[in-house]
């Protein structure tokens, strides 16, 4: 039987006038720089490299922090904190 878990983890969006950037606070990932057009695509992007990250914590047993929620995060006046949540299969 094939088992999930589910990971939700905050993402800080920083938004410049050509550029953005995605920040995950919780995790060592670094930080993804997108062009301003490809805002739409960013939470598929963003969602993909943290489903990245944690299935090779999990795969080499690499503990993953707890999450901050949203409202502990610090903004900046150009910053904003968004949830991504994914979905890792286990065998």
């Amino acid at each position: 039987m094939n088992a999930s878990l589910t990971f939700e983890y905050p993402a800080i969006y920083t938004l410049e006038p050509d550029y953005f950037l995605i920040e995950f606070p919780d995790l060592p990932i670094d930080p993804i720089t997108l062009p301003a057009e490809q805002m739409q695509e960013s939470m598929d992007i963003a969602a993909q490299i943290m489903a990245n990250y944690i299935s090779e914590a999990l795969m080499f047993n690499t503990c993953l922090p707890k999450s901050t929620s949203l409202e502990d995060l610090i903004l900046k006046k150009n910053q904003k904190g968004i949830m991504i949540q994914i979905t890792e299969k286990t065998h």
